[in-house]
């Protein structure tokens, strides 16, 4: 056995591939909701148009629906220890406004704060979609589904087309 690379990252835990299967199966669901062809760039770097800065994004999806032209941002906390809170989301809309995304997707493996959940929830321009890469529990209360398996391809086409999320769910 050879030792390893230390210019390597260590292979990722089971807990962590789960997640990033999550993650991928739900990338893969909002694709669904746009129309051929679809321009999907992964960790890309986008300049600012206020901050006139690269921001660095997960994932970049550029593509049209309903025949309207829509630019989306995807991010995953990876977090491990506390709930992403409402000043990682008010960071986030503010990637969006500077780089011209219509749509965010925040992702975060250790859930949101309330108040973080309804700060996404109630994001107008550009509208932000929170979800909780979980363990597969339903949850559902008076703010969107946010976990991972309670959000599918209708909710993502929904979002799309609609924009904002607090109003297309109900407790």
């Amino acid at each position: 056995m050879y030792p390893a690379d230390p210019d390597q990252p260590p292979d990722p835990d089971e807990d962590t591939l789960r997640r990033l299967t999550l993650f991928d199966a739900s990338i893969s669901c909002l694709l669904g909701g746009f129309e051929p062809p679809v321009e999907v760039g992964y960790n890309r770097r986008v300049e600012g148009r206020l901050s006139r800065s690269l921001r660095r994004v997960d994932v970049l999806v550029q593509g049209a629906v309903l025949g309207i032209q829509v630019t989306a941002a995807i991010e995953c906390h990876q977090r491990r220890r506390r709930p992403v809170d409402v000043g990682a989301v008010d960071r986030f809309v503010g990637k969006l406004l500077d780089i011209g995304a219509d749509r965010g997707v925040l992702y975060s493996c250790t859930g949101f704060t309330d108040r973080a959940r309804a700060r996404a929830a109630h994001a107008q321009s550009p509208p932000v979609m929170a979800i909780t890469l979980g363990d597969g529990r339903l949850v559902r209360d008076s703010l969107p589904p946010h976990d991972s398996a309670d959000v599918g391809q209708a909710d993502f086409a929904l979002f799309l087309r609609l924009g904002g999320t607090a109003d297309l769910w109900s407790p």
